[in-house]
């Protein structure tokens, strides 16, 4: 796992099959790192979140994936769309993530991504209401905008009961009824 180079040693785990995780670590370093097991940490702890994100809609446009991005934990670590909706995120340690993607034009469900120590990767729906509600999703995940962002509010219609509710029209015709009701009733 670990190769001699001149003045620095490259190491490389293989988390995934057909994923190559390398790094360089100069000569200097080793010596404390081996000391103090570190290697050993960076080689067990380093993973990759990789993905496919499809377009919901053909009125997408070619640009979306320009406009989109995915962040883990609302930015710690991003990943960048590319043109055939795949994506990866690298050098991403053990634990739990919220993997979201991020687009001008649509809205993408949240996702959590657990990582274990061994390299196990097991992602499901993130779900904030009931977090122990587990919806496990395959790996490597393919995700759909769920719909259009809507940035303004639709307009709304005009109704006849909105005009009879009117605090300027009640005052009206209240007291107009009672002008016409009542003295019928009294006398």
């Amino acid at each position: 796992m670990c190769q001699r180079a001149d003045s620095f040693f490259v190491l490389r785990r293989k988390p995934l099959p057909g994923y190559d995780i390398s790094f360089l670590i100069t000569a200097s370093h080793t010596e404390t790192m081996y000391k103090h097991k570190l290697v050993d940490f960076l080689l067990h702890f380093m993973q990759e979140i990789d993905k496919v994100i499809f377009p919901s809609s053909p009125t997408m446009g070619r640009k979306w994936a320009a406009n989109s991005r995915v962040l883990l934990n609302h930015g710690e670590y991003i990943g960048f769309v590319r043109e055939d909706g795949s994506f990866v995120v690298d050098n991403v340690p053990s634990g739990s993530y919220v993997v979201q993607v991020e687009n001008v034009d649509f809205v993408f469900e949240p996702i959590r991504v657990d990582i274990t120590a061994k390299g196990k990767i097991r992602a499901r729906k993130l779900t904030l209401l009931q977090p122990n509600v587990v919806n496990q999703l395959p790996y490597p995940l393919k995700l759909s905008s769920r719909e259009a962002t809507r940035y303004f509010r639709k307009r709304e219609e005009w109704r006849i009961t909105d005009m009879l509710m009117n605090p300027m029209v009640l005052m009206l015709v209240v007291p107009l009824v009672i002008m016409l009701i009542i003295p019928k009733y009294v006398i």
